[in-house]
């Protein structure tokens, strides 16, 4: 709709989402700030950018068209699926026993294939069964990966801790639907609720195999997506441009890289260091993996003649970032330090009001701000540091990318920790990055459902991007690096990155 509006001409329109924009980034600058610290009133700035969205709705006959278009059927899926091909569009919902609301929520999955007379809804189990499953487990990522996914060798009917859940896992959102799928090699999949939270690929079969090593697993937003898309791969080619950017300095200082050890990358997470578990201050500390990543990835692009242009050190900042908006990247490779914060207690801290830095971010309502990326500099802002007025602090929030048109980009790859995550709203999916990617206008995410590590990541960006250099397709591509990396790692190291479409 944006991409349209901006192509009609019509002057009126055009300036009806120019003032709907600032306007939203009028919105995002406020919430970068403590409330005391606020120059605005964000409600009644909500408030105006609602009335002109209204506006824009209205009068844009644009919009009517496009709401023609996503008025996708099962009918219009299942033509467009092959023989050997399935999808599944899960569906979560609070029960209603006929009387009343009950507090429970049902998992259910539709499942079409190219001949059934009509979609096949089958019950899977209930939200407290998943949620008792997760609360289970026990340490830190790699140990609760351990404990849901199948690690190499595992013996899923064992009797030991990390085999029970992994196989009630898979007997709570799999095993129902799974003797629907004969001769079936492709499944579709949109997930919803708590399942967006789940590695699909890494789920243990009672086989002792991964979901990936009996299906090829796609990721949708939507099922519609099929049709939308025509159901057709897409390629890097040496007409693309790449940006990219790594080996961030977080600080103000310039990073010296020949201090950094090597063995570094062994034991950073892309995501934040905690100095003090009982305070939650954190820092974002110098990831040497990111360098060498983004390093490689552009002399691997230009080895192709692919036009690459790479932002380090303190050159990455996030106003290089959102100058993107409306520009011609159709790759985009962010390797850095992601962040996502669940939804706060109803009872915020009595010093909320004025906390600066991460604070404001942790607690804030929205949770399109509780999801970001760091870029250049950040942690002057995040440690408490004032901003300074009209310049960007270094923290990319979804609420901003959200606002950006990014329509001619064909795939973002954020190569950080739990870009994937986000508030869990139902049906309406996951409030986070990979939301705000999808409404900036970028075909295909690729993003993490926890902290990764920063060695491993980089073996995978490397392995993807020789693929998709390799005249595979960028599906196929991250199917293949999946193989790999799953001969070599346990989940924890591989199956945290997820492909969305």
């Amino acid at each position: 709709m944006r991409q349209n509006i901006l192509n009609a001409g019509d002057t009126a329109i055009i300036r009806v989402y120019n003032n709907w924009v600032a306007l939203r980034k009028s919105l995002a600058n406020q919430y970068s700030l403590p409330i005391a610290k606020r120059t605005l009133d964000t409600k009644t700035l909500e408030e105006e950018a609602n009335s002109l969205e209204k506006q824009l709705t209205r009068s844009s006959s644009i919009f009517v068209h496009g709401q023609q278009l996503i008025k996708t059927n099962w009918k219009d899926i299942q033509s467009t699926l092959k023989d050997n091909e399935t999808a599944i569009e899960f569906s979560s919902f609070q029960y209603y026993d006929g009387k009343r609301w009950t507090d429970s929520i049902y998992y259910v999955a539709l499942v079409l294939r190219k001949n059934d007379k009509y979609p096949q809804m089958v019950y899977l189990c209930e939200e407290r069964q998943i949620n008792s499953v997760f609360n289970q487990t026990i340490g830190k990522d790699a140990q609760k990966s351990a404990q849901l996914y199948l690690n190499r060798g595992i013996i899923i009917n064992g009797a030991n801790q990390s085999s029970h859940l992994a196989s009630k896992l898979y007997d709570l959102v799999w095993k129902p639907i799974d003797q629907l799928f004969k001769n079936i090699n492709t499944i579709y999949f949109s997930p919803s609720g708590l399942l967006h939270k789940i590695s699909f690929s890494a789920l243990a079969t009672p086989d002792s195999m991964c979901l990936m090593d009996k299906y090829k697993l796609v990721e949708l937003g939507s099922t519609a997506e099929i049709v939308r898309s025509g159901n057709k791969d897409q390629y890097i080619s040496v007409s693309d441009t790449v940006f990219l950017c790594g080996g961030i300095n977080y600080d103000q200082m310039r990073i010296d890289k020949g201090i950094k050890d090597e063995k570094e990358m062994f034991v950073y997470n892309r995501g934040p260091q905690i100095s003090n578990e009982s305070s939650r201050s954190t820092s974002w500390r110098y990831l040497p993996g990111t360098f060498k990543e983004s390093r490689y990835i552009d002399s691997l692009f230009r080895k192709n003649k692919i036009s690459t242009t790479l932002y380090i050190d303190s050159n990455a900042t996030e106003t290089m970032f959102k100058n993107l908006s409306g520009k011609e990247p159709q790759i985009i490779h962010v390797s850095t330090h992601g962040f996502f914060f669940p939804e706060p207690q109803k009872e915020k801290p009595k010093d909320a009001f004025m906390k600066m830095g991460e604070e404001t971010y942790r607690f804030s309502e929205n949770p399109l701000l509780r999801s970001g990326l760091i870029f250049a500099g950040a942690n002057y802002v995040w440690k408490g540091g004032e901003q300074t007025p009209g310049q960007d602090d270094g923290i990319l929030t979804a609420y901003e990318v959200s606002n950006m048109n990014l329509y001619n980009t064909k795939l973002v790859v954020l190569s950080a920790c739990e870009t994937g995550l986000g508030d869990i709203k139902g049906s309406e999916g996951v409030f986070g990055l990979q939301r705000a990617f999808k409404m900036a206008g970028v075909d295909y995410v690729i993003m993490s459902l926890w902290k990764v590590p920063d060695k491993e990541t980089t073996e995978f960006m490397k392995l993807f991007y020789s693929n998709c250099l390799s005249n595979h397709s960028i599906r196929e591509s991250f199917y293949l690096t999946q193989t790999t990396m799953r001969k070599k790692y346990d989940p924890y190291y591989w199956a945290a990155f997820v492909l969305m479409e």
